[in-house]
């Protein structure tokens, strides 16, 4: 039991810690880029007036999908993580049903009953520790009318 508590805790300390630097260095990063964009639209000549808005432009929109793939990213880790996460604490409450349940086995007065709810708990299927997205709320205009002439 010692061993395989130390091999699921090395395996979340090193998504946890992989985690929390992706963040520390994607903070830096997206600091950086918006200097750099801020210093290279700042710099901009005046001679180049016809330039000025499509510069604008293409670099805001580099910059906005730069930092939209280090979120999805850092969203990715973070689920990879919770996931570990929620299967390691399945795990131990798994042990330790496995363990109430051997003690129990010993005792003469244990019910057929008392059997069944745990072995029920011990066999249940698992999730399969991915965190699930929630999807988008109801806002499109077919939707929101449908829900209220459901509920009249």
């Amino acid at each position: 039991m010692e061993g395989q508590g130390e091999v699921s805790w090395e395996l979340g300390g090193r998504l946890g810690l992989i985690t929390l630097a992706y963040f520390a260095l994607s903070a830096w990063a997206i600091y950086e880029i918006a200097i750099w964009s801020a210093d290279y639209l700042l710099g901009l000549s005046n001679a180049d007036q016809s330039l000025r808005t499509p510069v604008y432009i293409v670099v805001s929109g580099a910059v906005l999908g730069v930092t939209t793939l280090i979120f999805w990213a850092g969203r990715l880790f973070s689920k990879l993580y919770l996931s570990e996460h929620h299967l390691k604490s399945e795990c131990l409450e798994k042990a330790v049903m496995t363990q109430a349940f051997l003690s129990m086995e010993t005792r003469e007065d244990f019910s057929p009953e008392e059997r069944a709810v745990v072995l029920a708990s011990i066999f249940r299927s698992s999730a399969d520790g991915m965190v699930k997205d929630d999807g988008p709320g109801d806002i499109g205009l077919p939707l929101l009318l449908s829900r209220i002439v459901s509920k009249s």
